[in-house]
């Protein structure tokens, strides 16, 4: 396994889209206008969007020096998922998902743990942290996908995964 890095790269990323799926199914359920909005773009935004992008950005591949450039769809998101109450922007995250966002963040960091320091320098990772979400929004989301995808410093993907 020690020489198949990208391959443990994607390894480490699919344990961590199936633990954030698990959050992201009982996110599904509570959706509504206190947990969604739209963007300026009239694109539906959701908290599940930006906790998502935050744990795969901050908390999984975040690091000196582990990769060249993060880019999330949601880069502009203000996301606390550190000090209750937990928030998105300015949606409320519901008091009945902070210990479940504590356990998939506690999930994650332990992967994030399995990406060694300066293996990946030259990749840049693009999120998309709910591929669907104006269907996720709306209640027809069960084709819903977290996608990632790795490009090399030429900007020539090289590798992705999309998680349902």
């Amino acid at each position: 396994a020690e020489d198949k890095p990208l391959t443990n790269l994607l390894e480490t990323s699919k344990e961590a889209c199936e633990s954030i799926g698990a959050m992201v199914r009982r996110f599904y359920l509570a959706i509504n206008s206190e947990t969604s909005t739209l963007k300026a773009d009239k694109s539906v935004f959701t908290i599940a969007d930006g906790i998502v992008q935050e744990l795969l950005a901050e908390y999984l591949y975040a690091g000196s020096g582990k990769f060249r450039e993060i880019v999330g769809e949601e880069d502009s998101s203000n996301v606390n998922i550190k000090q209750r109450p937990y928030s998105v922007d300015k949606l409320s995250v519901p008091q009945e998902f902070e210990d479940l966002i504590d356990t998939t963040r506690d999930a994650v960091v332990a992967l994030a743990a399995r990406i060694p320091e300066g293996k990946f320098r030259d990749l840049t990772i693009f999120i998309d942290p709910i591929d669907g979400t104006r269907e996720f929004s709306t209640g027809k989301g069960t084709q819903c996908s977290i996608c990632i995808g790795f490009a090399g410093a030429d900007g020539i993907p090289v590798a992705g995964l999309g998680d349902r």
